[in-house]
């Protein structure tokens, strides 16, 4: 639909110009779409698909001075035939190419506990994104731990507010109970604590947490873990709360862009009319979707 309408834009804009057409796209493109350019223009138009941007096929959209729509899209799921070939075009047009990164992507984290929890996901917890110590996401929703970090809804939304990860430090917060303040967790865990009176400290969480992650949880809050319930003092069930409220993981990488939803960044939109999507640099020549920088 994106490819038609900007197709559809540049005829209305310049239709004494549209002799022809070339449209660059990352798939097959079905052909009532091929017949509605065709019946707009009433002239020829030529579809070129990405994994066949041979030479001679760069030569020929060079040669002819008509109408170009640029709906390759971006670089991640190459499979599809997303191969980077719009920026290679766009680039040899005039324009300026964002760095491609992965968007709506899955995290990598270092942190071993990740790995120790594969397979885990939490429903119902509110995700914290940081950048540099500020909070610049809050959502709450699903995730999952997997073994190179964590992943799911609120990881992917998180995701695209990822910077230079050069030139900031990142890290997640999980709040495990958003619904209860601390104080109200504290009660609870009190309650949960004062029936399990008896048990370990593994053992006293299973009304608190899923089955995998209470060891995990038991070693992170530092507790002997042959402790029992009614020995765990109030100053470690204010820990406990905290780790609950504040469970940290360091975010060191995006994840790839094989495996990534879109692409953040591609051709430079400041070089482009959003009204008609016609490049600035390149009269004839319009873009449609993801090979922008619009994520």
């Amino acid at each position: 639909e994106d490819i038609t309408a900007a197709y559809d834009r540049a005829f209305a804009c310049d239709p004494k110009s549209a002799f022809g057409g070339i449209i660059a796209c990352n798939r097959e493109v079905p052909f009532d779409l091929v017949e509605h350019f065709a019946d707009q223009n009433k002239q020829f138009v030529e579809v070129i698909i990405a994994p066949s941007y041979t030479d001679e096929a760069l030569e020929r959209m060079a040669k002819r001075p008509n109408l170009r729509v640029l709906a390759t899209g971006g670089v991640s799921y190459p499979s599809t035939g997303s191969t980077g070939d719009g920026y290679r075009l766009a680039q040899q047009a005039g324009h300026t190419i964002v760095e491609p990164v992965p968007s709506l992507v899955s995290l990598v984290s270092h942190d071993p506990d990740c790995k120790k929890m594969m397979g885990l996901a939490l429903k119902n917890v509110t995700l914290t994104l940081f950048e540099d110590g500020k909070a610049i996401f809050d959502e709450q929703g699903e995730m999952l731990f997997t073994h190179f970090g964590i992943s799911g809804p609120l990881t992917l939304s998180a995701s695209s507010h990822l910077g230079d990860m050069k030139k900031h430090t990142y890290y997640a917060e999980i709040d495990l109970k958003p619904a209860l303040s601390e104080e109200q967790l504290y009660d609870r865990i009190t309650r949960d604590f004062a029936l399990l009176a008896n048990h370990a400290a593994q053992g006293a969480l299973v009304k608190l947490l899923p089955s995998s992650m209470q060891p995990v949880m038991v070693a992170r809050w530092g507790i002997d873990p042959a402790t029992k319930a009614n020995q765990i003092t109030r100053e470690q069930k204010r820990e406990l709360v905290h780790l609950c409220k504040h469970w940290k993981v360091p975010i060191d990488a995006r994840g790839d862009l094989a495996h990534a939803v879109i692409t953040s960044g591609g051709v430079s939109v400041r070089e482009v009319d959003p009204k008609t999507m016609q490049s600035k640099k390149a009269l004839g020549l319009y873009f449609a979707g993801e090979v922008l920088d619009v994520d």
